[in-house]
Formats: structure tokens, C-alpha cells, sequence
């Protein structure tokens, strides 16, 4: 065989030879005939020759069984233990496999095929009168005559897209049609085996049996097929559009349809059509000059034209406005498309979402009128659940596991309550699926199966070690590779068949698992989704009021607001809640917003401060929704967009309120009245999940006031107090005054924050000396702070205006730099007690005995 010719075979053609002399040379046979090159090339993955025997149902496992039967060749053992002390030469190529190979290189040339590709070799092949092949297909009910014509379909596809062919230079792809490489003139293609080239390259038959058995059941949607198949069955107008979110199963509505025109359960103007889906990038890929686009759009239409029995189907329906145009170009494939739909010669089936169709559909009428709107609506909860019913057993098989029916609910509710953001069915199946993936994942492997995979890793080293020594012409090192596979080969017998009695039962599925997948999609941590409300609440009141000090009532009132809308008596469009903190500074007010957050949703990251002192100006509403289309900053992140985006359960606090711009309250208006919220590109932020929380200075000078006479008259003033009663009545009278009615009439809760008293500055005091001592107790000593020592940080550190924030400066002052000097100077050490006491106004160490 000529140099310039074997050059001009592809890889896997290449691969396909090589195969079959290691076949022959593994049976100890002398001779290469056809049918070790029928085998070796079945088993050429990724080739085209492959491909068009799998879609045929021909395997390597049935090439086996035939060549068992037929001719006598084992593939089993591989070794023929008669013969093994015969020395064997290098295996040659029978004359009618040379004719073969000839014959395949004929078939290119007739077509101006610049390479030599499996798909010639399989159709010499099937030429071939010596091959059984009424028996060979006889068990998969497939003539030789569907072979025959796939692959003149192939070989035509090749010579119709020359663009496509260069475009994969001298390689070779998976998908049929792209495995020569070939640069050939159009007009030598003068047959044609396939009714519609075009179609069948750069679409997906939905109908096909190879394709159904891919396809997941439809479940539910019962209307919206009905809905579909009346469109279709209109005399014009006769193509429909599905409308709906991302995720609401438009695909799976026409993988219906193909399924109910597959079973016949469709009128007879349905029967046996094929609904092909079009893949649109695949016929934009190459094209880069005027007119490729077009010509192959030109057609795909006019095949599916002289084709009636065709029903084609658009994903993505608005990637036809702006498709296939180039410089100096002035048509797309929605203009291109239009006279065809108009005068009905084509049925097209279309899905894109809500927002695209209005944005390209809508805005071309003539477009637009060629098409009858299907709406697709969100699946109930209850439906989604039948959804994940019917799906889960293909997902059990997959995954080797089993969902509980109490998961199947729980992905349901736990994936509308935490990814408010995607669609059901689709969040919902997400969850089902990467719960089984993850449980898969954790799942230990048995030793019988590591040991297969070890063994199979190292016959693919020693198969890679014999190829390179027979390319170096080390032909005996080659025969002892040789002879090390074949024990290797025993050893991979044995290991199947080990695994083959492995019954490993499926790993259960629960709503713990779901939980936790929920968990790391959402960003909400597990502690929050898992725990049951009634338990949640009751535990929060109590965990707030340890690190909240004197505010009992205003937690209590919080606690409230949230355990109703866990309940789910309150509006599900508002926030979970919504609170206006009033208060002197100092008294817990930010305290309570931070410890919410991290009680709450367990997160310290899930509270977001904003300085509403920041939003004075009118023009500064754009830091809150973001910059306006064409003003500077547009395409800046907005923090509070960012953040509620990435975390949903958050507490979010707006700092003295009353600072605002008054425009900013009528953003405000819109998330407590809706719960979302509308930013500048049109995104929708969903606060229904959120906490928020507003403080305000309003009536601070009332507050302050009565925190200045209730200290004094606690100290043994005779000063008289205004009871706290009367004070909070005139503190929301000021902030009726202030702010509107309808923004107050929203707000969930207003709560006044009292002024500290001495009892509660002294818990705040063994709250924050709590800290020093846990420190102190890691070196083995142990402290105590004395009443004494309290009452003067709570003289020095108190100031009505400032509330409890000069405690922790006094306890620096007095306490921790008193410590740490007694620490440095060895005056304590591991194992002392020791106390903290006031003495002539000042604080003292004092060892215990």
C-alpha cells in the first residue's frame, strides 16, 4: 500500500487496523481476515463506523457471539491453548481484507473524500459477500439495507458541508458526519440516500427509537399537550410557542408530544410524524461569509417543505432573531423562516422564556403573528411532587439508591422555601439529583471492584508498552509483554466475575440528605433548614435574651412576628418580618439585629448594615437599585442586590432611617408592601425570606432624659421619672409626626427600646467579663469580678447618651490592662484564683486563698 495513501487514513481508521492485528495476534492467528475487522472497528469508539453500527444495535458483545457461531473464533479466553507452543509470525492482512481496504479508498475518491475514514471501510464492508449478514442481524431486526443507507447518508452529509469538514481539519468527531475531514467540490454528489441531509445533520430526531429511550416520562401537562396538538392541527397558523420560566418543563411538553406520536395516541393528521429538534448553533458553526448561513438554512427548509411529515422544533426560539447574520449580511433566520411559516408550508414548534419572547418576539409583529402563544405555567407544589414520583426510579437506577417518599416532598418544599430564584420542576430535580449523586459519591467501593479497576489500569499500561514495542520493531520484547497479558487477562476473568456476584443494596436516600444539598446550593446553613420551627422559636427567645440584655419585651414582640410567619398565618408576599427599633444609643438595638442573624439563620455573615446616613440625596437611590441604563456605574454591583441574591435569609438593618432621602422610602415601601424588589436591569429581588430591621433617633432626647433621671432615682435621687408608659406614648406620637402613614402601616412591629437600668448594665458587665475569663481559664486561672468592682465600671463606664458602649472601654481600661501587666510580671499564674475588686476607685487584684 502506497505511502501517500495510508497518510491520508483518519486516527481512528488507523486505530481500527491496529486493533484488528492485535486481535489476530492475541488468537495466535496468522491471518487478518474481514471479520477481525468488523470487530475491531465496533469497538473504535468515537468513529463513525462505530456510531452507525451502534444505531443498528450491532455491539461488539453480538460481533462476538457471531463470530463464535459462525466461524468459530472464541474472543473469550483469547488464547488458543493448542497452539501456544507453536511460534507464530506477525499477522498479515488476508487478500480480501487488502481488497477491503482498497475498496474503502476507492469510495473516498469517488467522492472527492480527502481522507479515508471508517465509514468507508464499513460500508466495503458491507459489500462484502463473505460476511453472514442476514445472520448477524437477524437477532436485532435490522436489515442490511438500514446500514447500507445511514451510511450513504453519512458520506453525502460530508460532500453537502464542505465548510463544516474543514473546520475539523484531518481529525475526527463523535458525531456522524464529521469524521473525514473532507474539502470536496458539491457537484460530484449525485445521489442522494437520504430524503433529508440537512435535517438529519443538524437536528435531533425526538421520534427516533434511539432517541425515546433516552428521554425521561412526562408526568402531568396533559392540558398543555392537548393545547399543543390542536395548534399543530390547524389548517394555519399552525405553530405554537411555548411561554414559560426557565425550568418549567417547555422541552418536556415536546418530548411529550414525540412520545404520544411514537405510542399513536395522537388524531390522524399527527400519525407518524417526526418532530425534529434543530440545533441552531451547530449550523452557525463555520460560517463566516456571506451566504453560508443562508444557503444551509435554505435547505433545511426546503427539505422539511418537500417532507410534510416533518414537525420542526426550536429551542431557544428567540436565538432565531440576529442568528446567521455577518458583516455586510441583512438576513437572519427569523427573516428567513417567515415566508415559510406564512404560507404554512413548514409546522414549527417554538419555547423561550417570558422575557426573551417580549424582547425579540413581540417586538417583530410579522414574526410575531406566525406563532400561537402556549403559556406554561409553574407547576403546584403537589404536582411537582407526582413530577418526582414518576422520575425518581430512573434517577434510583442512576444513582444506585432509593428516595424516601418523605424526600421526594421534601425536595419539593424545601426548594421552593430556600431557591425562591429558579423554577419547579427543574430546582426540585436538581436537588433529587445531586442528593443521589452525593450519596453515590460517598458510597465505599467494594474490594472487588478496586481490584478490577487496578487490574484493568495495568492491562492498559502493558497494552501501550506492547504497541510501542512492536512500532520500534522490538518484536521480542513485544512477545513478552504478550505473554504477560495473557496471565494479566486471567486474572481480569476472575475479577469480573467477582463483581458480577456483588449485591450491594441501594443507599437510602432521606430528608437529611436533601437538606443538606438545599444547604450548600442555597448558601442557608443546615442547622436553620433542619431544625423544626416550634423547637426554633422557642429556642431563639431564650438564646436572644442571653446576649440581649434588658430588652425582654422587644424580643419578645420579635420572636412573635417571626413564629407567626413560620406558622404561615401571615401574608407569604411581605418579609418574614419587619421591625423599626427606637431607642437611645447603646441599649440593644443593632445588638439585636446582629444576634437575630447569627441565632436565627446561624450565620454571622447573614446580617447586611446599611447607613441610611448615606442616602441624604434624592440621586442616591441608585446606590439602593442600582445606576439607570446609559448613567456611569450602571453595571456596578449594588450591595444590597449582591448580598440578598447571595444569601436570601438575611437580616437586613437600616441604620437611623430617618437620615434617608424621602424617595428611598418608597423603595422601602415596595419590599415590606411585596416582598421584592425591582433593580435597574429588570432583576427581581425576593426579600420574602428576609429579616429587616430599622432603627431610628427619633424621641432620642425623651429617652435620654428619663435614662438620666432613672439612673439618678436609682442612686438615690428625689427626682420624679416619667413612667416609661407615658414616654413611649410620646416617642411614636414624634414618629407618626415624622415619617408617613402608609410607610409606618407596614412596618410589622414598632418597638421602643428602655433605657438600661443599673441590674442590666451589671448583666451586661459579667456578659462581656464572661469573655476575659474563658481566656483566663485556658491558662488554668481562675477570676472572679466582685459587686464592688461592678458598680464602679458601671459608674465610670455609664453615660445616658451613650448607653452600655462605654462598658467595654472602662472594662479595657480597668480590667484587661490590670490582667495582662499581673500576667507579663509572673504575679499570676497557672493554677491561681484570683478576684477583681474596687478599692479608693480603682480596681484591684486580689489572689484568693
Amino acid at each position: 500500500m502506497q505511502p501517500d495513501i495510508l497518510q491520508r487514513f483518519t486516527t481512528h481508521l488507523r486505530s481500527t487496523l491496529s486493533r484488528s492485528i492485535d486481535l489476530a495476534w492475541e488468537l495466535k492467528h496468522q491471518e487478518i481476515s474481514p471479520s477481525f475487522l468488523l470487530y475491531s472497528l465496533a469497538q473504535q469508539e468515537g468513529s463513525i463506523g462505530a456510531e452507525v453500527l451502534r444505531n443498528c444495535n450491532v455491539s461488539p458483545d453480538l460481533l462476538s457471539e457471531y463470530l463464535s457461531t459462525s466461524e468459530g473464533i472464541s474472543l473469550d479466553g483469547k488464547t488458543d491453548k493448542e497452539n501456544t507452543d507453536v511460534v507464530f509470525l506477525w499477522p498479515e492482512f488476508t487478500s480480501e481484507t487488502k481488497q477491503l481496504i482498497q475498496r474503502a479508498a476507492t469510495l473516498a475518491m469517488d467522492r472527492h473524500h480527502q481522507y479515508i475514514g471508517t465509514e468507508h471501510l464499513l460500508f466495503a464492508l458491507v459489500e462484502h459477500s463473505e460476511l453472514d449478514w442476514s445472520e448477524l442481524l437477524r437477532s436485532v431486526d435490522e436489515s442490511l439495507e438500514t446500514i447500507r443507507q445511514q451510511l450513504l447518508n453519512v458520506m453525502n452529509s460530508n460532500t453537502k458541508y464542505t465548510s463544516i469538514q474543514a473546520l475539523y481539519g484531518n481529525g475526527q468527531s463523535t458525531r456522524l458526519g464529521k469524521d473525514t475531514g473532507a474539502n470536496i467540490d458539491e457537484s460530484t454528489d449525485n445521489e442522494s440516500s437520504s430524503e433529508t441531509p440537512a435535517l438529519d445533520y443538524f437536528g435531533t430526531d425526538l421520534t427516533a427509537s434511539g432517541t425515546q429511550s433516552q428521554l425521561d416520562p412526562v408526568i402531568g401537562r396533559a392540558d398543555e399537550i392537548e393545547r399543543l396538538i390542536h395548534i399543530l392541527s390547524r389548517r394555519t397558523k399552525n405553530n405554537p410557542v411555548l411561554i414559560g420560566e426557565a425550568g418549567v418543563g417547555k422541552t418536556a411538553i415536546v418530548e411529550g408530544l414525540a412520545r404520544r406520536i411514537v405510542a399513536g395516541d395522537v388524531p390522524d393528521i399527527l400519525l407518524h410524524k417526526r418532530v425534529v429538534a434543530l440545533d441552531l448553533s451547530l449550523m452557525i458553526a463555520g460560517t463566516m461569509y456571506r451566504g453560508e448561513f443562508e444557503s444551509r438554512i435554505k435547505q433545511l427548509i426546503d427539505e422539511v417543505r418537500q417532507n410534510t411529515d416533518i414537525i420542526l422544533f426550536v429551542d431557544e426560539l428567540h436565538t432565531l432573531v440576529g442568528a446567521g447574520t455577518v458583516q455586510g449580511g441583512s438576513m437572519d433566520a427569523a427573516n428567513i423562516l417567515k415566508p415559510a411559516l406564512a404560507k404554512g408550508h413548514i409546522r414549527c414548534i417554538g419555547a423561550t422564556t417570558s422575557d426573551e419572547y417580549r424582547k425579540f418576539i413581540e417586538a417583530d409583529p410579522a414574526l410575531d403573528r406566525r406563532f400561537q402563544s402556549i403559556r406554561v405555567n409553574e407547576p403546584t407544589e403537589q404536582e411537582a411532587v407526582e413530577i418526582l414520583q414518576g422520575l425518581s426510579e430512573f434517577y434510583e437506577d442512576f444513582h444506585y439508591v432509593k428516595f424516601t417518599p418523605e424526600a421526594l416532598t421534601a425536595a419539593v418544599d424545601l426548594a421552593v422555601r430556600f431557591l425562591p430564584e429558579q423554577r419547579l420542576p427543574d430546582k426540585a430535580i436538581d436537588l433529587l439529583d445531586e442528593a443521589g449523586a452525593k450519596a453515590r459519591v460517598q458510597r465505599k467501593v467494594p474490594a472487588a471492584l478496586k481490584t478490577l479497576d487496578a487490574l484493568s489500569r495495568e492491562a492498559v499500561g502493558l497494552r501501550r508498552q506492547k504497541e510501542t514495542a512492536v512500532r520500534n520493531e522490538r518484536y521480542q520484547t513485544a512477545v513478552e509483554i504478550k505473554a504477560k497479558e495473557t496471565k494479566l487477562e486471567k486474572k481480569l476473568v476472575t475479577a469480573r466475575a467477582q463483581v458480577k456476584k456483588l449485591k450491594l443494596p441501594k443507599t437510602p436516600v432521606t430528608i437529611d440528605d436533601i437538606a443538606r444539598v438545599v444547604a450548600s446550593v442555597s448558601g442557608v446553613p443546615y442547622s436553620y433548614i433542619a431544625a423544626k420551627p416550634e423547637k426554633r422559636f422557642v429556642e431563639l427567645a431564650s438564646e436572644l435574651k442571653k446576649v440581649v440584655i434588658g430588652q425582654d419585651t422587644a424580643v419578645d414582640a420579635v420572636c412573635a412576628v417571626l413564629r407567626r410567619s413560620a406558622a404561615g398565618l401571615s401574608s407569604g408576599q411581605r418579609p418574614l418580618g419587619s421591625f423599626l427599633f427606637l431607642g437611645p444609643s447603646g441599649v440593644g438595638k443593632t445588638e439585636l439585629a446582629k444576634k437575630l442573624a447569627e441565632t436565627h439563620f446561624g450565620d454571622n455573615d447573614a446580617l447586611l448594615r446599611i447607613d441610611m446616613s448615606e442616602f441624604s440625596e434624592s440621586f442616591t437611590v441608585s446606590k439602593m437599585v442600582g445606576a439607570p441604563a446609559g448613567y456611569v456605574g450602571y453595571n456596578d454591583t449594588v450591595k444590597l442586590a449582591d448580598h440578598i441574591r447571595r444569601k436570601p435569609y438575611s437580616v437586613v438593618l437600616f441604620d437611623e432611617i430617618e437620615k434617608a432621602h424621602p424617595d428611598i422610602f418608597n423603595v422601602l415601601l415596595q419590599i415590606l408592601d411585596e416582598g421584592k424588589l425591582t433593580d435597574s436591569s429588570g432583576r427581581e429581588l425576593n426579600f420574602r425570606h428576609s429579616v429587616l430591621v430599622l432603627t431610628s433617633n427619633i424621641g432620642i432626647d425623651l429617652l435620654t432624659k428619663q435614662a438620666e433621671l432613672g439612673f439618678d432615682l436609682a442612686e438615690g435621687s428625689t427626682s420624679s421619672i416619667m413612667p416609661f408608659d407615658e414616654v413611649k406614648a410620646a416617642v411614636l406620637q414624634d414618629l407618626q409626626a415624622t415619617f408617613p402613614q402608609e410607610f409606618l402601616s407596614r412596618i410589622d412591629k414598632q418597638l421602643v427600646f428602655e433605657p438600661l437600668s443599673e441590674k442590666s448594665l451589671s448583666s451586661i458587665i459579667d456578659l462581656q467579663f464572661s469573655e476575659i475569663a474563658a481566656q483566663l481559664e485556658r491558662m488554668n486561672i481562675s477570676v472572679r469580678l466582685q459587686s464592688s468592682a461592678k458598680k464602679l465600671i458601671v459608674k465610670e463606664g455609664y453615660e445616658p447618651d451613650q448607653g452600655a458602649r462605654g462598658l467595654r472601654r472602662v472594662l479595657t481600661d480597668q480590667v484587661e490592662n490590670l490582667l495582662a501587666e499581673k500576667l507579663l510580671s509572673k504575679k499570676i499564674s497557672s493554677g491561681d484564683h484570683v478576684s477583681l475588686a474596687a478599692v479608693n476607685g480603682k480596681v484591684v487584684v486580689k489572689k484568693d486563698k
